[in-house]
């Protein structure tokens, strides 16, 4: 059961198709300036998934290796098919929406990669638990990135229905979130998250890091380091905030030269001798 179970979950969160294995990434960056667009692109994408995994997983033992791949296609090219006629019949709107990416889901990386290393390995039902778990994920990133770009960058709610919502003022939507660069700065702070939430230790160990260097081992009260500027600098307040700035942006910068520059021209050859000079010179 706990197998099964860790194969419905895979997709959501630690292989993600989306925003851990970063694949098929242009459909959910091309059509999901809507709600309505980005489920109805989750739900063609889990069908076809779904019986793609199903139809391979059952014949998988009688499916020649050599001419796997061109089978493989052929399968999902049919089921792709299946949807298009569909949609088109019955939900023509969300058709003309999808436009050219409906049809690209034959060559998705996410149903090729699936069916490639997991169908075509496992039994059916195994297959099933997968392609609903990546269909799911994939689905509920593809919700999450239009949910976002829709309310903030066109100021709806399940717009191309007839249950929209107008919700945001014209003068105060973010416009550039309807772009190309838009669906790349969603999907940028939503990986963000993601690793936020897999790596949460690290970042603890970074947040002690950083409160460390801010107080317990602070440089002017701890160290009596910088103790010019900071007298000299501290008589207005707009001052020794400048003061404070322009230091941190020095150290930043300083930070981010001398350690390649150590790293990778110092150490190899051996001139961790001068390495004073170096940092006085950057």
């Amino acid at each position: 059961m706990n197998k099964q179970l860790s194969i419905f979950t895979n997709g959501f969160l630690r292989e993600n198709p989306l925003l851990v294995l970063n694949i098929g990434l242009c459909s959910s960056l091309g059509v999901t300036t809507s709600i309505f667009n980005g489920l109805g692109m989750g739900m063609s994408m889990t069908f076809v998934l779904l019986m793609s995994e199903i139809v391979i997983s059952i014949f998988r033992k009688v499916i020649p290796s050599a001419i796997r791949l061109p089978i493989f296609i052929i399968i999902i090219a049919a089921f792709t098919t299946i949807v298009q006629l569909v949609l088109q019949a019955y939900v023509e709107s969300l058709y003309d929406a999808l436009g050219v990416f409906l049809p690209l889901i034959v060559v998705n990386c996410i149903i090729m990669g699936r069916v490639e290393s997991f169908a075509s390995k496992n039994n059916t039902g195994n297959s099933i638990l997968d392609a609903l778990g990546m269909g799911i994920g994939y689905t509920m990133v593809m919700f999450l990135i239009s949910f976002c770009r829709e309310f903030l960058g066109g100021g709806t709610l399940l717009a191309g229905t007839a249950l929209k919502i107008e919700v945001i003022p014209e003068a105060y939507r973010i416009g550039i979130l309807n772009s190309a660069p838009g669906g790349f700065m969603v999907f940028g702070f939503l990986g963000a998250l993601v690793q936020f939430l897999k790596n949460r230790g690290k970042l603890m160990e970074l947040l002690k890091l950083f409160i460390k260097s801010a107080i317990v081992d602070n440089v002017v009260f701890i160290q009596y380091l910088a103790i010019c500027p900071f007298i000299g600098m501290t008589s207005e307040t707009g001052k020794a905030a400048g003061m404070g700035l322009a230091t941190s942006f020095v150290i930043l910068l300083a930070t981010a030269v001398t350690w390649p520059l150590y790293q990778f021209v110092m150490v190899p050859l051996g001139l961790q001798f001068l390495q004073t000079l170096f940092f006085i010179l950057v």
